[in-house]
């Protein structure tokens, strides 16, 4: 029986002439000082194929299900997302237009910094609900990665020098490539 309906699934979207392919998705993190526990400053681009879209964070109605930025590992944790605004756009089927993210989007994020100086994975979980201008393919996510090094504190780095720099980082929007 799932068989079946998966094949339907699959069959439909052939007949739509569009394919479920994932976003791709990159973390870059500009290279800086990076300190025990301290904010890490990310973009996270989303890119989206042809003919596909998300919906924006906020959603335009409460049913739609939005792209999400969270953490992909215990390592390091996702502390702060900015998500833009989409372009707006009537989806098949819609009596409403709806704000949505296509092409190429980059989301400004603050992940919090392992507490050990060295190498370390950061991992960003991207949660989203494709859809073309006529369906809407199941929710899905995917995960991409990139490195960082923690270096040693400097003379000075305590709890409040910890404190300001999160302040700091968010109260400024913009990540720096």
């Amino acid at each position: 029986m799932v068989t079946a309906s998966l094949l339907s699934f699959v069959a439909a979207s052939a007949m739509l002439g569009q394919a479920n392919t994932p976003p791709q998705v990159r973390v870059l993190i500009p290279d800086a000082a990076i300190y025990p526990g301290a904010p890490v400053r990310a973009n996270v681009e989303v890119t989206f194929a042809d003919g596909l879209h998300g919906y924006q964070n906020p959603p335009s109605q409460d049913y739609q299900i939005p792209v999400t930025l969270s953490s992909g590992a215990e390592t390091s944790k996702v502390r702060k997302v900015w998500y833009p605004s989409g372009s707006l756009s009537t989806v098949g089927g819609e009596t409403e237009a709806s704000f949505v993210y296509n092409g190429t989007v980059t989301f400004p994020t603050l992940v919090h910094a392992p507490k050990t100086a060295g190498k370390h994975e950061v991992a960003i979980k991207v949660r989203y609900q494709q859809c073309t201008d006529q369906v809407c393919f199941g929710p899905a996510s995917v995960t991409a990665k990139a490195t960082i090094t923690v270096q040693e504190a400097p003379a000075g780095w305590n709890s409040v020098s910890q404190r300001l720099a999160w302040a700091n980082a968010l109260s400024q929007r913009k990540v720096a490539k």
